[in-house]
């Protein structure tokens, strides 16, 4: 499939995977720091704000999606996952969801690289960024303190859902299609909570935000395994600018120097070439808008 493709588009794509991948996991992990993250718009925007989204990136996530990727990109049969877990004060655990970036055999050869699957990743990537916050971990995320804490885990390979417990639900958040194959991004979350207590619940101890944790072995069978190694503390700063936060710039310059120049166009219009060519579910469209307008409002 891929000698359909000449040199350069293969590079881009390849290029616009691995950057989608990075910043996939950016999103996931922060929208389970337990507080609102503000960023500034730019009417003026450059090339390196991938995807058209001024996303700050954590060092220690990039640090670790490059280590689960090991030169790897997520392709047909090689998934990249995102565990989002919770650890109570007692050392209870259990796996609250997980988010998976996959490709299948699919293919689109007559789409362009350039712009076209660029853009449509960017859309998925708005896209992204709201349905991480309606799953039931957002809400968790938001009241973690002295009771529980959230943990997460990057691992490349099969999926694993069995930690998710009975009645589990899936969520579609978008598809789209490539010259090598269709590139699709879900979910799958909890819906049994019943480790977690209603008092638990109900308590509002000062919000924590996240334990950034990393392990190799399988979660939950040996929690000595689990070493924080970043952690941001009640009222550090404030104003949604958290400490070891960098520029997408700093990411996009270990293999390409910038966003392609072309891709920036209007909001609006992204949605409309988006949805119109139906590569966005339903479900991620009503996510996003509904997101989108309680923003605004």
């Amino acid at each position: 499939m891929d000698s359909d493709l000449s040199p350069q588009d293969k590079k881009d794509l390849d290029k616009f995977i691995k950057f989608f991948a990075l910043k996939t996991v950016q999103v996931i992990v922060q929208a389970r720091l337990g507080e609102k993250i503000n960023t500034c718009s730019s009417s003026s925007p450059t090339g390196s704000d991938w995807f058209n989204l001024a996303i700050k990136d954590i060092p220690e996530v990039t640090h670790e999606a490059k280590k689960a990727l090991a030169g790897q990109l997520p392709g047909i049969g090689r998934s990249m996952c995102v565990e989002i877990s919770l650890k109570t004060s007692e050392g209870d655990s259990m796996e609250l969801e997980t988010w998976c970036l996959e490709m299948n055999e699919k293919c689109d050869k007559d789409i362009k690289v350039s712009y076209t699957v660029y853009n449509r990743l960017s859309l998925l990537l708005k896209s992204l960024l709201a349905i991480t916050r309606v799953t039931p971990a957002y809400k968790l995320s938001r009241k973690q303190g002295h009771d529980y804490v959230i943990l997460y885990r990057i691992y490349f390979g099969d999926v694993q859902l069995t930690g998710l417990g009975e009645g589990f639900q899936t969520v579609r958040v978008g598809i789209v299609g490539t010259p090598i194959g269709t590139i699709t991004l879900s979910c799958a979350y909890r819906t049994n909570l019943a480790l977690m207590s209603s008092r638990q619940f109900e308590r509002t101890g000062p919000i924590m935000g996240i334990i950034i944790d990393h392990y190799v072995e399988r979660p939950f069978t040996n929690m000595a395994h689990m070493h924080p190694c970043s952690y941001r503390a009640p009222g550090e700063d404030e104003g949604g600018t958290y400490a070891g936060i960098e520029d997408s710039q700093e990411v996009c310059t270990t293999s390409f120097s910038t966003s392609p120049p072309s891709q920036v166009m209007p909001f609006s219009l992204s949605i409309i070439s988006f949805c119109g060519s139906g590569f966005i579910s339903v479900v991620a469209l009503f996510f996003f808008l509904s997101f989108f307008l309680s923003v605004c409002m």
